[in-house]
C-alpha cells in the first residue's frame, strides 16, 4: 500500500527526503527482538506525510529534523512524539490528536492555513491533548483550534479560531464578518459563533469578535445583531452595502466599547437606556443611523458627521477632540455635550442643547471654526483642568437660558458676535464681549 511500516528494527532516514503517500506506523511489535523506530537525527531530513501518523515505539528527531503533515484528508495523530519541527500548510487540513496523548515541539510549530479555509486543530473525543513547546513560545496563523493545552510555553494564533477549550492559547487580533442569516445562527445574538464568519458572507461558526479585534457589517449579510453582554473590541466597520430594514446593531442596554474607530455608513446602531458607548478613535457617521438618544456616548478622539443621521444622547455626549459636521443630520436631543478635551467645533448649522466644557477630571478649551448655536444652558467646569471658549472671530448664536462665564479661564471675543435670540441670564464674571 501507500503506507510505512517499521515492525522489526529500526529506520534511519540519513540527510534525505521521505515521501509517504499514507501513513506511518512505528510498531511495538512483540515478536521483533529489539526497538522499533524511525531515527532522523542524521542531518536535517524532512519527513512528508499525507496519511496519519502512530507511534507505538520511538522516533528520535534530532536536531534538524521536520515532519509535514501535507495531504488534502485527515491526519491522526496517536501516542505520544518529540518531533523536532512540525509543520502543517494545506489549508483546510484537520489534525487530529488522541485525547490524552501529548505532542512535544523541541523547535518549531508551522501551522499556517488562510483565512475561510483554517487547518483544524482536533481531539479524538472531547478532551484535553497537550502540545508542548520546552524552547520557546510559537506563533501560528489561520488555525481553528479545540481542547488543546500548551504546555511549557504559550502559542499565539493569529488569524484564528478559538473553538473553546483551548489553554495557554493566545488567540491574536482578528476580523470577523457578522452572518446572522446563516442557518446555524439562531438569534442572532453577538455571542452566538454561528452568527460570525472568517469572510464577507462566509459560514459561521468563527468565534465572536473580542478584545483587539475588528467587527464588520457589509452587505454579506444584512440581518440585524443584539447584544447579549457588554463587548470591548478594536474596530467597528458598519458598510455602506448594510442596509435594509432589520440592519440593525441593537446595544439591548448593554455597553460598546471600542479601543480603536467606529464608522457607520450603512445600517443603524442603537443605543438603548442603560447603553454607553466609548470610542477611542475617530467616530465617523458617513451614511448610517447612530441612535444615541437613550444611551451615552463618550468620543475620546474626534466626531464627524458627513452623511446620514446622529442622534446624540438625551444625556451626555462627551467628546475631548474635533467635532465635525459637514452633511447629514443631528438632533441635540435636548441632552448636554461635554467637551472634554481641545475642540475645533465645526457646527455646519447643528444646533446644541447644553453645552458644558471641562469635567470634574479634565479641562475642556473650545475653538469656533463656524457659526454655532446653543439653544440650552453654557457652563465651564474647572474642576479637573482648564475650561477655555474661543470664539475666533465667528458668531454664537444662544437662545438657551443660561451663559455663565464663572468659571471660564478664558473667553476671547476677538472679531466675534454673540446674538442672544431668547430669554438668557447671563453671568459675565468680568469678561468682555465684541459685538452683542
Amino acid at each position: 500500500g501507500n503506507s510505512a511500516y517499521v515492525t522489526t528494527g529500526n529506520f534511519i532516514t540519513g540527510n534525505a527526503t521521505i515521501t509517504v503517500g499514507g501513513n506511518i506506523i512505528i510498531n511495538n511489535d512483540s515478536n521483533s527482538n529489539g526497538t522499533d523506530s524511525i531515527d532522523a537525527s542524521d542531518g536535517t531530513p524532512t519527513i512528508n506525510v499525507a496519511g496519519s501518523w502512530t507511534n507505538n515505539d520511538t522516533f528520535t528527531p534530532g536536531t534538524g529534523s521536520t515532519v509535514t503533515f501535507d495531504g488534502a484528508g485527515t491526519s491522526i495523530i496517536t501516542g505520544d512524539t518529540t518531533f523536532n519541527n512540525l509543520t502543517c500548510t494545506t489549508a483546510g487540513k484537520q489534525l487530529t490528536f488522541t485525547a490524552g496523548s501529548n505532542q512535544t515541539v523541541n523547535n518549531t510549530l508551522t501551522l499556517t492555513g488562510t483565512v475561510g479555509n483554517e487547518i483544524l486543530l482536533r481531539s479524538s473525543a472531547a478532551s484535553i491533548y497537550t502540545l508542548t513547546f520546552p524552547n520557546g513560545a510559537q506563533t501560528v496563523s489561520a488555525v481553528d483550534v479545540q481542547y488543546s493545552t500548551a504546555a511549557t510555553n504559550s502559542v499565539t494564533a493569529n488569524n484564528s479560531i478559538d473553538g473553546g477549550n483551548n489553554t495557554n492559547w493566545i488567540f491574536g487580533n482578528v476580523t470577523r464578518y457578522w452572518v446572522g442569516g446563516d442557518a446555524s445562527c439562531g438569534a442572532n445574538t453577538w455571542a452566538d459563533t454561528d452568527c460570525w464568519s472568517t469572510t464577507s458572507g462566509g459560514s459561521g461558526g468563527a468565534d465572536a469578535p473580542d478584545t483587539g479585534d475588528t467587527a464588520i457589517f457589509d452587505g454579506g449579510d444584512t440581518t440585524g445583531a443584539s447584544l447579549t453582554a457588554n463587548v470591548s473590541l478594536a474596530v467597528i466597520d458598519m458598510q455602506a452595502g448594510y442596509t435594509g430594514g432589520s440592519a440593525k446593531l441593537d446595544a439591548s442596554g448593554f455597553d460598546i466599547t471600542t479601543t480603536s474607530t467606529l464608522d457607520i455608513t450603512g445600517g443603524e446602531l442603537e443605543l438603548d437606556a442603560s447603553s454607553d458607548l466609548t470610542v477611542a478613535g475617530v467616530l465617523t457617521v458617513d451614511g448610517g443611523l447612530l441612535d444615541a438618544a437613550s444611551g451615552t456616548i463618550d468620543a475620546n478622539s474626534s466626531v464627524a458627521l458627513s452623511a446620514g443621521t446622529l442622534i446624540a444622547p438625551s444625556g451626555n455626549f462627551n467628546i475631548a477632540d474635533d467635532f465635525t459636521y459637514s452633511g447629514g443630520t443631528f438632533t441635540d436631543s435636548s441632552g448636554t455635550v461635554i467637551f472634554d478635551g481641545t475642540t475645533s467645533l465645526t457646527s455646519g448649522g447643528a444646533t446644541f442643547n447644553d453645552v458644558t466644557i471641562g469635567t470634574n477630571t479634565s479641562g475642556g478649551s473650545v475653538t469656533f471654526a463656524d457659526t454655532a448655536d446653543f439653544d440650552g444652558n453654557l457652563t465651564f467646569n474647572t474642576t479637573g483642568g482648564s475650561a477655555d471658549l474661543d470664539l475666533n472671530s465667528q458668531t454664537l448664536n444662544f437662545a438657551g437660558s443660561t451663559f455663565d462665564l464663572t468659571n471660564a479661564d478664558s473667553f476671547t471675543i476677538t472679531g466675534s458676535t454673540v446674538i442672544f435670540d431668547g430669554t438668557t441670564s447671563l453671568t459675565s464674571d468680568g469678561n468682555s464681549f465684541n459685538n452683542v
